[in-house]
Formats: structure tokens, C-alpha cells, sequence
């Protein structure tokens, strides 16, 4: 974005600018859809849409950052929650659901996510926001228990971020009978992947030196 509106009015031309980007996405692919379209679907000039966004990739790259800022206050609002290593699996659970009806309910979004692979630039923003929240995570389960390998711990919650998004997408293609035993198996493996390195470390701090 070329600079953060101020005024109430340039704030809600954005909005609109990214909501209608984000509704011709979803319903013609990210390709498909030109700066002057959106700029047309946005009731704003063709030279207007410029004074707000360099080009589509700036779209874009503030639509997932939105997105970001979103399953960032999840994150921080389920580990506020977590007391105990065994709480992981519903927390997990209680993700995937919401994540799911967050997309649920905006179809337009998957549009715009598939789209995130196809930009370097945006993938790049993806995976460090997948590797900030992986910290984030790893550091509350260390404090509840100051024995797990950071690095391992580290590794195993950026594979449970990244994944968690692909779980959903796989669960949205199925019938909601077959998509429910998805989002529940990647509770399970997740949380038993923490349970594993929990008693891993357990079991190297009591070995005899």
C-alpha cells in the first residue's frame, strides 16, 4: 500500500479497493483480473486506484496481511488459554474450526489465497509470518515447560502453522462427514507431535549423566 490512509473517507476507499479485489479474485482467479477492474467494481478511476495501491501485488499483499493480523489475535487469544501441554489438542481443535468457518464464510478468500503462491513477494510475507507465530507458539509451550529443545520445538510448531491453513483448504474441497476426521487427525498429530518431544526431554533430564 502506498501510504496508511488517515482520513475516515481514504480509510473506507481502501476497504472498498480491497473488498471488491478480493470478490473478482475469488471469482475469476488472481490472473484473470486486471487494476482498471477492480478499479471499476470500487466505483474509483482507473489513475485513482494508483494513488492508493502500486499494482495488484500490493493488493494482494494487503489482503493477506489483513488476514495475518487476524490469525495473529487467534493465536494470542488460545495460548492466553493454554494452561498445560494437555490443553494443545483442543486448542488445536478450536483452531482448525475457526479458521474453517472463517473461510466458510468468505469464499472470495480462497481466491486470493491460492493467488499467494503464485507472487514471490507475498509467498515470502506468508512464510515469516508462519515462522513469527511458530516462535510466538514455541515460546509459551517452553514456559509451561522449560525442558523442551527450543529448536525442535520451534521446527515442529512452523510445521503445525504452515499446515494448519492446508489442512483447512483439504477440509473446504470435502463434504463436511469427510472434512470433520481431517480437522480432527491434525489436532491429534500435532498435539501428539508436542506430547513427543515433552516426554522426550522428560526422559533425557532423568538419564544418569
Amino acid at each position: 500500500m502506498r501510504r496508511a490512509p488517515i482520513q475516515s473517507r481514504s480509510k473506507e476507499m481502501v476497504n472498498t479497493i480491497l473488498m471488491s479485489a478480493k470478490q473478482l479474485i475469488g471469482q475469476q482467479g488472481y490472473d484473470a483480473v486486471s487494476m482498471r477492474e477492480i478499479a471499476r467494481e470500487a466505483g474509483i478511476s482507473p489513475a485513482g486506484i494508483y494513488q492508493y495501491f502500486d499494482d495488484k501485488n500490493a493488493i494482494l499483499a494487503e489482503l493477506v496481511s489483513r488476514y495475518h493480523e487476524m490469525t495473529s489475535l487467534m493465536t494470542r487469544e488460545l495460548l492466553e488459554r493454554l494452561s498445560a501441554l494437555d490443553d494443545v489438542e483442543q486448542l488445536l481443535r478450536d483452531a482448525t474450526a475457526f479458521i474453517h468457518g472463517y473461510f466458510t464464510q468468505d469464499a472470495d478468500l480462497l481466491g486470493v489465497w491460492s493467488a499467494v503462491m503464485a507472487s514471490h513477494t507475498v509467498k515470502t510475507m506468508d512464510v515469516q509470518h508462519c515462522v513469527e507465530t511458530a516462535r510466538v507458539i514455541a515460546k509459551r509451550l517452553l514456559d509451561l515447560q522449560p525442558s523442551l529443545n527450543l529448536e525442535r520445538t520451534q521446527t515442529s510448531c512452523l510445521l503445525m502453522v504452515r499446515m494448519l491453513t492446508a489442512t483447512v483448504h483439504l477440509a473446504l474441497s470435502m463434504t463436511p462427514k469427510d472434512a470433520q476426521p481431517v480437522l480432527d487427525e491434525f489436532a491429534v498429530v500435532f498435539a501428539g507431535r508436542i506430547k513427543q518431544l515433552s516426554v522426550g526431554a522428560d526422559l533425557y533430564n532423568r538419564a544418569p549423566s
